[in-house]
């Protein structure tokens, strides 16, 4: 309206997203999510004319700009911008273990993140169950965060047998990572609707390798497979496949 340029910003691959949009009453039925997941691409025709409008769209990986130019309805120029993250705090000296006294090193595993329908983190938690435990008796799975499926991935461990091994801490602050990645032994991470995962930026930081879900998207390019992670591929089996990449 007053010529003031304007760049806007694209951060949710709406494709791998939509379905968590809805009620779990709904988001229940496989029918209902399928239907809702074909109705994404008349949503994004909207958002590409909002972002159409500007003088050009940021996003956060390679992946979802090839996706936006194989779309073929943007007009404005893309720019592939990464998150930073907060290098003073990550860099600072290790603090103290915060890890539960009976969580031996070596054979600890961490995830940290919102607990969200959309972060699957249930996959962690049956793969650790079903696969890892079994294997190393001595391995621990600690999750770092909060969210309206919190209480709902306590049951699961609960469920599984495994809620003496796994420790949710809760909501932390973000100062606190610092010692949560430097402590830990491997990161575990399961989603696959990241355009950028900015918890996976800041353990690798920290030296600590990741082992996630291949989405070809965000955590796939902040990932460089075999140096200081491994990519799961997506499936039927990724569960099993997530609980033998731990392992290794």
């Amino acid at each position: 309206l007053h010529g003031v340029p304007c760049v806007g910003t694209n951060t949710i691959y709406l494709p791998a997203f939509a379905q968590h949009l809805l009620p779990d009453r709904v988001y229940r039925v496989e029918t209902a999510r399928n239907l809702w997941a074909g109705l994404s691409d008349s949503i994004e025709r909207k958002f590409a004319a909002c972002y159409n409008a500007g003088d050009g769209l940021i996003v956060q990986c390679l992946a979802l700009a090839e996706y936006w130019q194989t779309k073929g309805t943007l007009t404005v120029p893309l720019h592939v911008i990464p998150r930073p993250i907060d290098v003073v705090m990550f860099d600072r000296p290790l603090g103290a273990d915060p890890f539960r006294a009976s969580f031996a090193k070596g054979k600890r595993l961490i995830t940290v993140g919102r607990h969200a329908r959309e972060k699957d983190i249930d996959k962690v938690i049956k793969a650790f169950a079903q696969y890892v435990l079994p294997a190393e008796p001595k391995a621990s799975l600690t999750l770092v965060g909060d969210g309206m499926e919190h209480t709902e991935l306590k049951r699961l461990a609960d469920k599984l047998g495994v809620a003496g091994r796994c420790d949710f801490v809760g909501e932390r602050a973000h100062k606190d990572l610092r010692d949560f990645y430097g402590h830990a032994d491997v990161f575990a991470y399961a989603s696959l609707s990241e355009t950028y995962g900015q918890v996976i930026s800041e353990a690798l930081w920290c030296g600590v390798p990741v082992v996630a879900l291949d989405d070809k998207m965000g955590v796939a390019y902040q990932c460089a497979t075999g140096h200081d992670s491994l990519l799961v591929t997506p499936g039927p089996d990724e569960i099993a496949a997530l609980g033998a990449t731990l392992l290794r």
